[in-house]
């Protein structure tokens, strides 16, 4: 019987494979407190040249460990100076922060939800212009006094289709603000708002009252299951 990553490869192998990675490119999104990716030739062709005529170039790159793709680790954040796990940590400039560094992920293989919003449309490649329905997104210019007005207005405002709306839920603990320290944007404060926002009986009734339906991604998964 063949054993478990034989199958896996051979299941790949049979499949499709879709890369969801971003691109690295100079000005790439990256977030704001994180070093952005920063790429020059640090030698050029023809500045050295061997007796044969063959020369190289050769390339510098820096940024962040949040550039582009990327899971985190679990000793990526620290609550009064334990990791996950209430474990002590070690860290140095040049060797990084031990124990449960991101060489001790396991690979991960789940089932996922892939929305071909492309292939719904009959194309290979979506256009530069096409802009999938609505999506609502609160960012750091919303000021906590006009935070259950934007999500309102945002949610009334939406129209007919597909509405993508990206919350970030937790309660404004001791632990979350250990978790979020020194990041006041979608911290611990900001999780709390869109979780009393979206418990909240306003938003139930806002709902119904626009004839809202809400669609998860368990539900996506489940109807994927469907014969």
């Amino acid at each position: 019987m063949a054993s478990p990553v034989s199958q896996l490869i051979d299941l790949a192998r049979a499949s499709r494979v879709f890369d969801l990675s971003q691109p690295f490119y100079v000005g790439m999104p990256h977030f704001p407190t994180h070093p952005p990716f920063a790429y020059s030739l640090g030698k050029l062709h023809g500045e050295f040249v061997l007796k044969n005529g063959g020369s190289s170039a050769s390339e510098v790159i820096t940024m962040g460990g949040h550039s582009g793709t990327h899971i985190d680790a679990l000793n990526h954040f620290s609550c009064a100076g334990k990791l996950f796990g209430g474990v002590d940590y070690e860290q140095a400039a040049g060797t990084g922060v031990r124990p449960h560094s991101v060489d001790t992920v396991p690979p991960v293989v789940r089932r996922g939800v892939l929305l071909d919003v492309a292939g719904s449309q009959g194309v290979p490649i979506l256009s530069e212009e096409f802009v999938i329905d609505h999506t609502i997104d609160a960012d750091p210019s919303i000021t906590p006094d006009k935070w259950n007005a934007f999500y309102t207005d945002a949610i009334k405002k939406a129209g007919p289709g597909v509405t993508l709306v990206t919350i970030h839920l937790a309660y404004d603990d001791e632990e979350m603000r250990g978790v979020t320290v020194e990041h006041p944007d979608w911290g611990a404060a900001w999780r709390q708002r869109d979780f009393d926002y979206f418990t909240s009986d306003a938003f139930r009734q806002l709902l119904k009252d626009n004839d809202i339906k809400l669609v998860t991604y368990r539900d996506l998964g489940r109807a994927m299951a469907m014969p």
